[in-house]
C-alpha cells in the first residue's frame, strides 16, 4: 500500500478515482457519489451499488464484452446516451424510466443509477493498473441467466471489499469502530472515555488480548483526531455520516494510523543503519516502542498503558503457555499477576529517559555546541561504553546526526510519559493502583484461562 508521506491517503487509490471521474467528466455529485461507492459508505448497504450493476447489467443482456465496451466507451457515460444506446439494442427489459428485472425477486434501475452503476464498474475494472479486469469480464459471463444476479453481485462486493482493504486504512477497522461507539452510546457518553471505560470493554467482550484492545481505541482516537471530533464518529453510521465528506475525497483514504513525528522516530530508532551507534540495546528499543506505539495513551492515558505494559505481557505469557502446554509457571500462578509491578515501568521509563538525554548532550556536543553542553557532553562521551561511540569523530558525528531528531523526539515523548505517570501517582499511589488492577485482571483472567483448563 502506498501513502503520500505527508498526507497519509493511498495514492493509488485516489489516482483510480480520478481517472474515472476525468474519463467520464463527472460532475461533483456523480464524483462524490463514487467515492462513497468505492469507501462503502453507501447507506442502508454499502454492497447495493454493487447488487443494482449486476441486476443492470443482466437486464441488459448481450456479450459481457459489449458490456465491457460500453462501459469504457467515453461517449456514452451520461444517463442519457446509456438509455438510447441500449433501447437501441432492442434486448433490454426497460421502460422509459429504466431497467427491470421480473421473476420472484423483481428489480428496477434508473437510467442515473445505471450511470452511476457503470462509473463504478468502470472503477473496478481499471483499479490496480486492471488486476481485476480478467476476472469481473469472466464473471459477466454468467449473468445471461438474470437468476444468477445476486450472486455476482456478492462476488463483485468481495472484490470491493478486498479492494477496501487493501486501500484504505480506515476499513479494516470499521467493526472494531462500531462496537466502540456502540459501547459509549450505552455509557451515555458523546465526547469521551476514560481509562476504566477501556477496561470494561475489554472485561465485557470476545476473549482478546488486552492490548489488542487497547491498540483498537487508540486508532479510534488518531482517527477521531483526523476528523476534529470523537462525536464524528459515534453519530455516523460510517464514513457517509461525517460533515462536509462530498468535499473531501481525500478522505476515503484517512491517513495512516501512526503519522507525524512520533510515528517517524519510532521507525528511525527501530531500523538502525548499519555502522550507527548502539543509542538502544535491544530491551531499551523494546521498551521505547512499546510505549511510543500507543501514542497519545503515553502521555494523555497513563494508566491504560501501564495496564497494557504490565498486564498484557502476563496475558501473552499465559496464551504461549497454553499453547505450548509446558513451560514456565503454571497457570494457577501466573492468572493472579503477581509480576505486575507499575512503579518498575516507571523507574525502567526514567531510567531510559535519562539514558536519551545523555545521548543528545553528546549528538549537541557533536554538532558543534559550546559551553555547558558541550562540557557534559564531553564527559558524557567519555563515559559511553557501547558500541561505535568509539568510532573517529566525523564519522560519529555523521552516523548521531541521521538519528538526533528521532532522539529527540523520542525523549520529550518519554519524558511526557513520565510525567504523566508521576501526576497519576500524585492522585493515588502507584502500589495502590496496581494491586487495585491486579485483581481486576486476576479474575478476568481466571474466567478466560483456568476455568476448564489445566495447568
Amino acid at each position: 500500500m502506498t501513502h503520500a508521506a505527508s498526507h497519509g491517503f493511498d495514492e493509488a487509490c485516489a489516482a483510480d478515482l480520478a481517472a474515472v471521474v476525468e474519463a467520464r467528466n463527472l460532475p461533483p455529485s456523480d464524483a462524490a457519489w463514487l467515492a462513497r461507492a468505492v469507501a462503502g459508505a453507501i447507506r442502508p448497504s454499502r454492497d447495493r451499488p454493487l447488487w443494482d450493476m449486476a441486476h443492470a447489467i443482466a437486464a441488459i443482456g448481450g456479450d459481457p464484452a459489449d458490456i465491457i465496451d460500453l462501459v469504457l466507451n467515453p461517449q456514452r457515460t451520461s444517463a442519457s446516451a446509456l438509455r438510447a444506446h441500449i433501447l437501441s439494442t432492442g434486448r433490454a427489459q426497460s421502460d422509459d424510466k429504466g431497467l427491470a428485472l421480473g421473476g420472484a425477486a423483481p428489480w428496477h434501475g434508473s437510467w442515473t443509477g445505471l450511470a452511476r452503476s457503470f462509473a463504478l464498474l468502470e472503477f473496478l475494472l481499471t483499479a490496480d493498473e486492471l488486476a481485476r479486469f480478467a476476472d469481473i469480464t469472466a464473471l459477466l459471463s454468467g449473468l445471461a441467466d438474470p437468476a444468477a444476479a445476486p450472486d455476482t453481485a456478492r462476488r463483485l462486493a468481495a472484490m470491493m471489499t478486498a479492494y477496501r482493504a487493501d486501500h484504505m486504512p480506515l476499513a479494516p477497522f470499521e467493526r472494531r469502530f462500531t462496537a466502540i461507539r456502540g459501547f459509549l452510546r450505552q455509557l451515555g457518553r458523546t465526547d469521551s472515555y476514560n481509562d476504566d471505560d477501556i477496561l470494561t470493554f475489554w472485561q465485557g467482550g470476545e476473549d482478546a488480548l488486552f492490548t489488542t484492545i487497547v491498540a483498537h481505541f487508540v486508532t479510534y482516537d488518531r482517527v477521531a483526531a483526523e476528523l476534529g471530533a470523537l462525536t464524528a464518529l459515534q453519530g455516523a453510521d460510517y464514513l457517509s455520516g461525517i460533515e462536509n465528506w462530498e468535499d473531501r475525497l481525500e478522505a476515503i483514504t484517512l491517513p495512516d494510523t501512526q503519522s507525524g513525528a512520533v510515528e517517524q522516530a519510532m521507525a528511525t530508532l527501530s531500523d538502525l543503519a548499519p555502522g550507527t551507534p548502539k543509542v538502544l540495546t535491544g530491551a531499551e528499543r523494546d521498551t521505547l516502542l512499546a510505549l511510543l506505539s500507543l501514542d497519545p495513551f503515553h502521555a494523555n492515558r497513563p494508566l491504560t498503558v501501564l495496564r497494557a505494559l504490565a498486564f498484557g505481557r502476563i496475558q501473552s505469557g499465559i496464551g504461549n503457555r497454553l499453547r505450548r502446554g509446558s513451560g514456565g509457571a503454571d497457570l494457577p500462578e501466573r492468572v493472579t499477576c503477581a509480576d505486575a509491578d507499575y512503579s518498575a515501568l516507571l523507574a525502567r521509563a526514567r531510567s531510559l529517559t535519562d539514558h536519551l538525554k545523555t545521548c543528545i548532550t553528546i549528538a549537541l556536543t557533536l554538532r558543534g555546541a559550546t559551553g555547558e553542553v558541550a562540557q557534559a557532553g564531553e564527559r558524557n562521551l567519555a563515559r559511553m561504553r557501547r558500541a561505535g561511540f568509539d568510532a573517529p569523530r566525523d564519522q560519529l558525528a555523521r552516523a548521531v546526526a541521521a538519528i538526533d531528531a528521532a532522539l529527540a523526539t523520542a525523549t520529550t515523548e518519554l519524558a511526557a510519559h513520565c510525567a504523566a505517570v508521576e501526576r497519576l501517582a500524585e492522585r493515588t499511589p502507584l502500589g495502590d493502583l496496581v494491586e487495585r488492577d491486579r485483581a481486576s485482571f486476576a479474575a478476568t483472567f481466571t474466567a478466560l484461562y483456568l476455568e476448564g483448563h489445566s495447568a
